[in-house]
């Protein structure tokens, strides 16, 4: 059946996209730009359908810019192999190593033990930590180590007859990993895709402090909140959890000291960390990334089949095909032709000053990200919100920040986000458990962006 449904959104997807180019283009639109909307309707469509896996709809997109005669095979073959893409790609494999010597679970078992037996500060440690350590690692990989502590949390307090508490700890996995992502440019493949947007459409450089310094407060101002929220919203019988800290004790006391080769890896990422903050952008982001994967190697603290089995390389390929995608919209003026028409709307609406195009453009966003994933979203509306900021004399960084930053509010939908999945797969959760908690949870993300788009960015120079 699944089957079936798949080939009818193909067929439905193809003939928009045929019907696309067979039309006129539009007055103010080239040839070549309607070739490339269409591209990416279809992209999109097969995004929000699911009709084809990700990394295949990532490897169709460099075909049918060529196929097209939008780029040449060497042009599109340039623009996929980006130092953005290099970072993603460095980060899933450092991100590895950290995963294969355990201290994800260390960190996490070590931040739970402190937090105390309540459950609103079991919730509070859950999100700190899921939010901490998707800062620096793929989110879905956060997700996937913490959906057995929350498991193990939950069986524990089974004879307490708790059903809210199950919905509980599975949010606090996936909305604390969604808040997390947007803090620093390791912590999701959208940060890198604006970077890559930035520097490749608009020769500006944003180096991984000053994201830091813009971004990674608003994950520390969403933690509380996010707790908040999600303990109201859950809020569960039980009120303490003593047995299930207990256990997480006894597996960390198994654990022992830190071992020489967890040191070792974690100096190898402080120093990555480091070269990331002090001279990222003179050397690149990937490339330093690139290095800390090959010192892992050179020590032995991973082999190379670890990296082959480990890194989603779907993941690569999704982000290294939209990239491509984004400098096509730009180099044939499909973006700037969007970016008109959103300007034009939201003149009428009285939306034109720097602070409020930034708002609308966060709107925008959210409503893109329910569906899609975060990372397609935001390579899809990035080459445009920059686009529409350019021509509209806005601060681009700030548009920037913006897009990336609010398109981890993936709260409404299960297809969201992978978090969002990972925790669904548990039996705990269901879709209108996703509608509950996410709409309060858009409404005071959104509130909270506001105030640093009003305020902090713009003493930030931002």
């Amino acid at each position: 059946m699944k089957h079936v449904i798949r080939w009818k959104w193909l067929l439905v997807i193809a003939l928009i996209g045929i019907g696309i180019l067979l039309a006129p283009a539009p007055e103010g639109l080239s040839e070549e730009g309607k070739r490339t909307l269409a591209i990416l309707f279809m992209a999109a469509g097969a995004f929000v359908t699911d009709a084809l896996p990700v990394p295949a709809v990532a490897l169709l997109i460099p075909i049918f810019l060529v196929a097209f005669r939008i780029n040449t095979p060497d042009g599109v073959a340039h623009s996929m192999m980006s130092d953005s893409v290099l970072f993603i790609m460095g980060s899933l494999m450092i991100a590895e190593v950290l995963t294969k010597h355990g201290l994800d679970k260390r960190i996490a078992s070590v931040i739970l033990r402190r937090v105390g037996t309540s459950t609103r500060k079991v919730a509070f440690g859950l999100v700190s930590t899921c939010a901490l350590l998707s800062t620096f690692m793929s989110d879905h990989m956060v997700a996937a180590v913490m959906l057995p502590v929350g498991i193990s949390i939950v069986e524990s307090a089974r004879e307490e007859k708790s059903p809210l508490l199950g919905k509980l700890i599975m949010f606090c996995i996936a909305y604390g990993c969604a808040i997390g992502g947007m803090g620093t440019p390791s912590g999701g493949a959208r940060n890198a895709i604006v970077i890559a947007y930035l520097r490749e459409l608009y020769n500006i450089q944003i180096g991984y402090g000053t994201w830091v310094l813009a971004a990674f407060p608003i994950v520390l101002i969403n933690i509380p909140v996010t707790t908040f929220i999600l303990t109201r919203v859950f809020k569960p019988e039980v009120k303490e959890l003593k047995n299930a800290l207990e256990r997480m004790r006894i597996e960390g006391a198994e654990m022992g000291a830190i071992k020489k080769e967890e040191k070792m890896a974690l100096s190898v990422f402080a120093v990555v960390l480091g070269l990331w903050i002090t001279v990222g952008t003179t050397f690149g982001l990937g490339m330093i990334a690139l290095f800390g994967a090959v010192l892992y190697l050179l020590l032995g603290l991973v082999e190379w089949a670890d990296y082959q089995r480990g890194v989603a390389w779907g993941v690569v390929l999704l982000y290294s095909g939209a990239i491509s995608l984004g400098i096509a919209m730009t180099s044939t003026g499909a973006a700037q032709f969007i970016a008109e028409k959103f300007l034009s709307f939201f003149e009428h609406l009285g939306f034109y000053s720097e602070e409020s195009f930034a708002a609308s453009t966060a709107v925008l966003t959210i409503m893109m990200t329910q569906a899609m994933s975060d990372g397609a979203a935001v390579a899809v509306l990035g080459p445009i919100t920059l686009r529409m900021a350019f021509l509209s004399g806005g601060g681009i960084i700030s548009v920037g920040l913006t897009t990336a930053s609010s398109a981890a509010f993936a709260y409404l939908l299960i297809i969201g986000t992978p978090p969002n999945a990972i925790v669904s797969s548990s039996g705990y959760v269901f879709p209108r458990d996703f509608l509950k908690a996410g709409v309060f949870q858009i409404v005071t993300s959104y509130l909270i962006l506001l105030f640093f788009i009003y305020g902090v960015w713009g003493i930030l120079g931002l």
